[in-house]
């Protein structure tokens, strides 16, 4: 269940000039396509092509027109119309008297990281097929804490407590680091603060964070995390004491594989027992 008027300042919401679009579904929903609800005011012409997606859009309310780039065709939009980019058309859309109000499916689904790169969209990072058999992060994490936690008594009775909470902090350390250096990978360039809140949508996978957004944009970031699955799932399973270790002690480590330009601070964690996540990064402009 999804309420889209909890989306709005979550890495699901997303805006430009004259447009804007709340993300009902994204490729890490795992549904094989995605579903999103787009507005465009009038008086701004949005040049669109998805070279990789296929791409139907039904018109709720508005008024508007689409335009054919390759065959200069203009089609009238207005409630009850459904237009589709069977062919990955590259097309002009605008909103004529009043705001369009439109749902729209994507196939294969959008990631969310998509830019505009030489007139059309492209993913960024690549794309990859998302099928069923993909463990969501949440899991991923179950599974090894699991395994972590049979180290961590190992080496707690062999060694004591104090090497014991040392190794399994710089193993989840050196873990994270790598994973973000993974994850820079398969960006064109040195991803910056709007690319790590694309990403966020790998970490936010079954409801595993609730996130409010603040502000996004290239060389800031900053949210708060509302709930949080990752600690409750440390808890249910005894390991609130190691809890921190496990996972809040990833998220600085990983900018550093991810772009070691950014800076990250966090005052407080639900972990610890705070209400709230405060998340913020930044980045020099010079590094964006």
């Amino acid at each position: 269940m999804r309420d889209i008027s909890e989306l709005r300042n979550t890495e699901r919401f997303a805006s430009g000039p004259g447009w804007e679009s709340t993300r009902l579904l994204l490729a890490c929903d795992r549904m094989g396509f995605s579903l999103h609800e787009t507005l465009v005011e009038p008086g701004k012409d949005l040049h669109l092509e998805y070279r990789h997606h296929l791409e139907a859009n039904y018109c709720l309310a508005g008024e508007g027109e689409v335009v054919n780039c390759a065959t200069g065709d203009v089609h009238p939009i207005y409630p009850g119309v459904l237009y589709a980019l069977d062919r990955n058309d590259a097309h002009i859309l605008r909103a004529t008297t009043d705001t369009l109000r439109l749902i729209c499916v994507f196939n294969p689904a959008v990631n969310g990281t998509e830019r505009h790169v030489d007139g059309g969209y492209e993913p960024t990072p690549p794309e990859e097929p998302v099928t069923k058999a993909e463990v969501p992060i949440i899991e991923q994490r179950r599974i090894e804490a699991g395994i972590l936690k049979q180290v961590y008594d190992t080496l707690a009775a062999s060694h004591g407590e104090a090497v014991a909470t040392q190794t399994l902090r710089d193993t989840v350390i050196r873990s994270a680091e790598q994973q973000g250096e993974t994850m820079r990978a398969r960006f064109d360039h040195m991803p910056d603060l709007v690319d790590l809140k694309n990403v966020l949508a790998l970490w936010t996978a079954e409801d595993a964070l609730r996130l409010d957004v603040l502000e996004a944009t290239p060389t800031e970031l900053s949210f708060n995390v509302m709930r949080c699955r990752y600690a409750e799932l440390y808890r249910d399973m005894g390991l609130g004491a190691l809890g921190g270790i496990l996972s809040c002690n990833r998220d600085g480590t990983f900018c550093k594989g991810f772009n070691p330009a950014i800076t990250f601070e966090r005052t407080q964690t639900i972990m610890e027992g705070a209400s709230h996540c405060d998340f913020r990064f930044t980045l020099e402009k010079n590094q964006a």
